[in-house]
């Protein structure tokens, strides 16, 4: 094993916050800085791409929902004589289920 690979396996076993601290107290000097700078870049890459596969899915699950409340006023207003305030208050949920999903995005955005 290379140093450089031995070096990466300590900083796993170290964790991200620990290296973090070592980095910016300048413990690092040379190619093991480096290294370490690089580790801690490739950790805020992977992390901000999990959040954004997060993101996408608490997206996603919305729209399914929004799309399913949707069929279910339609349905409800083609289907029963006087269902047009059921059909009302599901439309009303609706807008209050995307309000709900634009600020829990904007929670994980802004986080």
């Amino acid at each position: 094993m290379s140093d450089e690979e031995n070096f990466i396996l300590n900083l796993d076993e170290l964790g991200e916050e620990r290296v973090r601290q070592l980095f910016e107290s300048n413990n690092y000097t040379g190619e093991r800085g480096k290294w370490a700078g690089t580790w801690l870049a490739n950790k805020a890459e992977l992390r901000r791409t999990e959040q954004e596969k997060h993101n996408a899915q608490i997206v996603d699950a919305a729209k399914r929902s929004a799309d399913a409340a949707e069929r279910s006023a339609i349905e409800a207003g083609r289907t029963s004589d006087g269902v047009e305030d059921q059909a009302k208050y599901a439309r009303r949920a609706l807008i209050v289920s995307a309000l709900a999903l634009i600020v829990a995005i904007a929670v994980a955005v802004f986080k």
